[in-house]
């Protein structure tokens, strides 16, 4: 498991970087920083991991994982930080993409008290059977 602490780099760097890597400069790219609740350890959201599919049902891409609902009363919903249907990229220098969706989790429990998120909207599944529609997507502009 990566270790999993604050990234030394400034957000508007970790935008920068996340917009050239996903190959869009028009991309909204959050970066948040929390604290985790003093009384769970948590962040007071619901993350699924979504895998897409092809014309077939077969898998294809990575997972993503994304937002499907936030406690108001929780760090992120109090700082109004995230939206559901986010997709995380980055806690805390460490990047999610290509992790399995227990891996991801994972990254987000054992993350200290203060918590760096790099989150974009999520743009979902296509018809398309490209093995990586997000960024196909992004590319493109739609």
């Amino acid at each position: 498991m990566p270790t999993c602490s604050l990234s030394p780099l400034g957000s508007d760097t970790i935008r920068a970087y996340w917009k050239t890597h996903l190959n869009n400069e028009f991309l909204e790219v959050k970066v948040v920083t929390v604290e985790k609740s003093p009384t769970d350890g948590g962040l007071g959201i619901r993350l699924d991991g979504i895998q897409e599919h092809d014309k077939q049902g077969d898998p294809v891409g990575s997972i993503h994982h994304v937002v499907q609902s936030v406690k108001p009363d929780g760090p992120i919903g109090r700082q109004k930080a995230l939206e559901i249907q986010d997709e995380l990229l980055e806690v805390n220098g460490v990047s999610l993409v290509n992790m399995s969706h227990d891996e991801a989790v994972q990254v987000i429990k054992t993350a200290p008290q203060r918590v760096q998120i790099v989150a974009v909207p999520y743009i979902g599944a296509t018809d398309s059977p490209s093995p990586n529609t997000l960024r196909e997507m992004i590319s493109k502009g739609e």
